[in-house]
């Protein structure tokens, strides 16, 4: 898991988003991940 804080803002974003429509999330990013 260390790795994926090593992204890019934008890669980070594409991977949440994959994530998201994998396990169905309906919410928004900020609600799911709201440390950031």
């Amino acid at each position: 898991m260390a790795v994926v804080f090593r992204l890019t803002a934008d890669q980070l974003e594409v991977l949440l988003e994959i994530d998201k429509r994998a396990s169905g999330w309906k919410g928004s990013p900020e609600e799911a991940f709201d440390y950031r």
